[in-house]
């Protein structure tokens, strides 16, 4: 990682940061820091400052383009991006702004050519809120509120969220897979979007981790077409997915699209080309979400319940506290 003049940030165990000699080279990336593997690259084409703040990076370029980032391992996930300009226009920042980005109280400081500039990020504190909307939304405010500390079970360990492959995305594969009553199931990383602490999980706890209304879905799909889909999962340097219901060999240095070498069912069973095999996702992956576009054509069935609403059912069925232990599904010929 060529850093030049910032600094690179360290975030449970990966290494985020501008690389680049020069403006036309350069990139965001984020590396493992125990391996040094790169685990992704987003092209800039200008070198950036970045802080965290909040499972997000804010970055500012040094020709003055602002950006939100998801603190993400699979992808850069840009959140929204502009380039700062006043009320008629004018470029706010001019090159160089190359100054690490400041937040203090709300508000964030960046400094560009003989220009510093401050930003409010907290605006909405400073509206009053209606009266009329205030009381209006107050009964939907406390059914919520209630909702939110309901007690759904209690974990022996927490679930976290570290490197490409762990407990908690395998869970996450499991419930669908049960819920479908599927052969496989699939789970996108990017969708996990908090770890699971030990001790008592509450509803609130479960729907920050999958706030999406995303509902579960069952696929017919051939053993082909099951390979092609898993080509996909092991394609980038850090695995996208967790599964269910299956174990595969891959070996990453393969040419794309020939790196599974084995792929086993449940019960030992080899895949079959020909035959065809339920998979059981979410609706935004059957629909082509996160590049799995070779899912659109696949028919499909609605089970019903929304991935949380699984989630909760799943976990209210087990006898407290549950233990959720890790099992690896997808290996690496090289591990």
């Amino acid at each position: 990682m060529l850093l030049h003049w910032n600094t690179a940030i360290h975030h449970e165990g990966y290494l985020y940061g501008s690389s680049g000699k020069s403006t036309s080279s350069s990139d965001i990336r984020c590396v493992e820091m125990a391996t040094g593997k790169v685990a992704w690259v987003h092209k800039t084409n200008e070198r950036s400052s970045l802080f965290y703040v909040d499972e997000h990076f804010i970055s500012i370029g040094e020709y003055g383009i602002l950006s939100l980032i998801e603190a993400s391992l699979d992808r850069a996930n840009i959140i929204t991006k502009t380039k700062l300009t006043d009320q008629a226009g004018n470029k706010l920042l001019k090159y160089p702004v190359w100054a690490v980005p400041v937040l203090s109280n709300g508000y964030l400081y960046l400094l560009g050519k003989n220009r510093l500039v401050c930003l409010d990020t907290v605006y909405s504190d400073h509206i009053s809120p209606d009266a009329e909307i205030e009381r209006s939304i107050q009964p939907y405010q406390q059914k919520a509120d209630f909702l939110a500390i309901q007690h759904i079970t209690t974990l022996s360990a927490p679930l976290l969220r570290r490197g490409s492959k762990h407990a908690l995305g395998n869970l996450i594969a499991d419930v669908l897979r049960v819920t479908a009553i599927a052969d496989v199931a699939l789970t996108n990383n990017a969708g996990t979007r908090r770890d699971l602490p030990a001790g008592v999980i509450t509803y609130e706890i479960l729907y920050e981790l999958l706030p999406f209304d995303n509902q579960v879905v069952v696929l017919s799909v051939s053993g082909e077409k099951l390979k092609e889909i898993l080509e996909f999962v092991v394609y980038p340097k850090t695995l996208n997915a967790h599964v269910s219901g299956i174990r595969l060999v891959y070996d990453p240095h393969k040419p794309r699209g020939q790196r599974i070498q084995n792929i086993q069912l449940a019960d030992g069973a080899s895949i079959k080309s020909d035959h065809t095999y339920t998979l059981a996702t979410s609706d935004f992956i059957a629909w082509g979400g996160d590049g799995y576009d070779m899912l659109k054509d696949q028919p499909k069935t609605w089970v019903g319940p929304t991935r949380l609403e699984a989630l909760i059912a799943y976990l209210s069925a087990k006898d407290e506290p549950v233990s959720i232990e890790f099992d690896e599904r997808i290996i690496a010929q090289s591990e």
